[in-house]
């Protein structure tokens, strides 16, 4: 296949659309002689922070002189940044390989399980297969959805990390907290040792009770470890945060090349997990904190130089953590919001928590089919009696701005990665960059 002939075979299987379960992974692992088992892994969940945390990690092991692979979602630029390794996106040529091996395999998987791969299906054997043959040392795994009968959920890691837990895709996780933990906490595997994110006490008795079922030892954010205190530096032209971090073997300053709170908290779960990894993969764990330094995650409370703030904050936790950063860092001072999320989010509440700094919004469709609509989106915010100055493209509402400074693009990553392609200008370096 070329990259193009691959990007169609993916399209063709959008229209099965998410289907949870392992099954059809297992069968097509087993198929490509289980690449899975030649690789070591981190598998990281999570309601929200778990690209960051993951990228935390990323910038940390490459830093010790590990080949480091790193597979995400969703992408923001290119199709390509779903993959990378040493931070770099692999290459269309090796994408397209790892496609086209897979697709040739469907008459059999089909034969075996009546059904044909779905596309994150696919997307995730592909980086097992690139991983394998570019013989990384170690990969940095992001679920997609929940973590018990998500794609990734076929290996067996060195360590597990669940960030936190949120009410969000709930008509596929469950409609309460516990189910959602239920559902995460099925990266854990028997023996394997765990890292829980989240402080909640209904969260972390359900993961202490986790932890004896599958005698698997776990540490808990502000119980095991803890971020004491975080000020905002500025260094060299580049904005960092001073963390003191504190663990029972561990004290030490850390700097993070981020605005936001909300980083500070996924930075202290990476360091908690750097912790634990360090002797598993016999590296320095001073030469992997000092990495993250190198941490680099765009679209997340993202500052630019003009003041213009990104944020992919797409549920009702993700925006309150960016009200709080904003507080922090603008105390009193209400800002213009661009903003489209999807329409499975929970977008009411949403724009409910960024009103509190709202001085007006501008309102976009996202480009995915599971958009809000921006006059849905308009009608809801003017009965709150808050200001709408317009609804439109979202290049429609970058030309609008008049203080950058005083301006905060909001919402679905697929809003962050439309709006920083036009605001970098096709810039190939900056996109590179990332």
């Amino acid at each position: 296949m070329t990259y193009e002939e691959a990007h169609e075979y993916l399209d063709s299987l959008l229209v099965f659309g998410i289907k949870l379960g392992l099954e059809n992974m297992i069968a097509l692992c087993d198929l490509l002689e289980n690449p899975e088992k030649d690789l070591k892994f981190v598998h990281v969940a999570g309601t929200n922070g778990k690209g960051s945390t993951c990228s935390f990690l990323a910038a940390a092991l490459k830093n010790c002189h590990l080949k480091t692979g790193f597979y995400s979602s969703p992408f923001l630029y290119r199709f390509t940044e779903r993959w990378r390794i040493n931070g770099k996106e692999v290459s269309e040529e090796q994408v397209a390989l790892a496609i086209s091996e897979i697709a040739s395999l469907e008459p059999q998987l089909t034969k075996i399980t009546g059904v044909r791969p779905t596309y994150f299906e696919v997307l995730t054997a592909a980086a097992l297969l690139i991983f394998k043959e570019s013989k990384v040392d170690v990969v940095v795994w992001e679920t997609g959805m929940g973590g018990r009968l998500d794609a990734t959920n076929v290996v067996n890691p060195l360590l597990s990390i669940i960030t936190n837990i949120e009410l969000d895709h709930t008509q596929y996780l469950g409609d309460t907290l516990e189910k959602i933990a239920y559902e995460k906490g099925g990266i854990v595997k028997p023996g394997i040792p765990f890292i829980c994110g989240d402080t909640k006490k209904v969260i972390c008795d359900y993961y202490k009770e986790l932890s004896l079922k599958r005698d698997s030892p776990v540490l808990f954010r502000n119980e095991d470890f803890s971020i004491e205190l975080s000020k905002v530096i500025s260094e060299e032209g580049r904005v960092f945060r001073d963390l003191s971090y504190k663990s029972h073997k561990l004290k030490q300053s850390v700097k993070i090349p981020s605005i936001s709170l909300y980083q500070c908290e996924n930075a202290s779960i990476a360091i908690a997990a750097l912790e634990v990894l360090a002797d598993k993969l016999e590296v320095s764990l001073q030469d992997a904190i000092a990495g993250m330094e190198s941490f680099i995650w765009p679209g997340r409370m993202e500052l630019r130089s003009d003041g213009l703030i990104l944020d992919g904050a797409h549920n009702p936790v993700g925006a309150q953590a960016l009200v709080d950063s904003l507080e922090e860092l603008r105390p009193n001072k209400k800002s213009h919001f661009i903003c489209g999320i999807l329409s499975d989010k929970n977008w009411q509440e949403v724009i409910d928590i960024l009103s509190q700094k709202a001085e007006s919004f501008y309102f976009v469709e996202v480009s995915n089919e599971r958009s809000s609509t921006a006059s849905e989106l308009e009608e809801y915010t003017k009965r709150k009696g808050v200001s709408v100055l317009g609804t439109g493209k979202v290049k429609d509402a970058l030309a609008k701005i008049e203080k950058p400074d005083n301006t905060i693009i909001v919402g679905s990553l697929y809003l962050i990665g439309e709006a920083l392609q036009i605001l970098n200008g096709g810039d190939q370096a900056k996109i590179d960059s990332l």
